[in-house]
């Protein structure tokens, strides 16, 4: 599922494929917007009409194995919220979070030396 996330094919669906608009931390500004690719965390609000994307784990067409689509308006996000089809013209946003060593993660508080908050984002 990562290596499909990196698709060229796939990445040039993709409304903002860089990351670029803040919808996520700098530390997050990355192709698996995340501290760690196996990790996704991520704000559960659509971009597009503000329902629950719910998550799919089969492949969608034209897609990677795995990704959320919201019930109300047919908007797609990869596994690492980046949208890709439907209304949606923002990718899920991440909130600020962090990992220690064990791999335990604490929403709502930044890694040392980040600091961030939902405020920042472009569009919940």
């Amino acid at each position: 599922m990562l290596d499909a996330m990196r698709d060229q094919t796939f990445t040039a669906q993709l409304i903002d494929a860089d990351s670029k608009q803040r919808q996520q931390p700098p530390y997050a500004r990355n192709w698996h917007r995340s501290l760690d690719p196996r990790y996704a965390v991520l704000v559960g609000v659509c971009t597009a009409c503000g329902c629950v994307p719910r998550f799919v784990a089969e492949a969608m067409p034209d897609a990677v194995v795995g990704g959320y689509i919201c019930p109300c308006c047919a908007s797609r996000y990869d596994p690492a919220g980046r949208a890709y089809a439907g209304t949606a013209r923002y990718n899920l946003p991440v909130p600020p979070y962090q990992l220690d060593v064990r791999s335990r993660l604490t929403l709502g508080k930044n890694p040392p030396g980040e600091m961030f908050t939902l405020d920042a984002v472009e569009r919940i």
